[in-house]
């Protein structure tokens, strides 16, 4: 993957442990749904020591597995809207010089360090419309997060998204719509 730049729509839900992953074929648009694909995903999230980036809406990340490996830095840019900056995963746990550039302001010479790690066993499912076309890929995540230092291990049982969320796969081209409903 190299470098890249994309739009990202996010909204959170809470729901309870009884929530059913939804029939997606029951979704407007979507003529069927696609066998699953399951990816084992691991980020390691990087902040300063006193969080400055979290606190600020910012996010960095290091993801190895899937289909976007690589170094993500996401940015706020609107109401539950963030741009989503990405970086080769390089051979290095060093933090992209580029994304360092960016940060700057925020982390004001502090140490960006590891401070979380989390691990998703992912099931990804293409929505298809009727000439076969992928709409979105919906994902149902089982997510585990460990913090860095204090090692305090958080389970989120749920985590779904539509990892694309536009009209059309030709309209797909560099945006992404995430809608998540879990346990946070």
């Amino acid at each position: 993957m190299g470098r890249r730049q994309q739009e990202e729509t996010e909204r959170k839900y809470d729901v309870d442990a009884a929530t059913v992953f939804p029939n997606l074929a029951d979704t407007s648009a979507v003529d069927s749904v696609g066998q699953p694909g399951t990816f084992l995903l691991e980020a390691v999230y990087f902040a300063t020591p006193r969080l400055d980036l979290a606190r600020n809406g910012v996010t960095l990340r290091r993801r190895t597995g899937g289909h976007d490996e690589g170094w993500h830095l996401k940015i706020p840019a609107g109401q539950d809207i963030r741009t989503e900056l990405r970086e080769p995963l390089g051979s290095g746990r060093t933090v992209p010089e580029v994304f360092r550039a960016r940060v700057h302001a925020i982390a004001r010479g502090r140490t960006l360090e590891p401070v979380a790690t989390v691990r998703t066993e992912r099931r990804e499912y293409p929505l298809r419309d009727a000439e076969g076309g992928v709409l979105a890929v919906a994902a149902d995540d089982n997510v585990r997060a460990l913090r860095l230092g204090g090692g305090e291990e958080v389970h989120i049982d749920r985590d779904a998204k539509a990892l694309v969320g536009v009209a059309t796969a030709r309209q797909a081209r560099g945006r992404s719509g995430t809608l998540f409903y879990g346990h946070h």
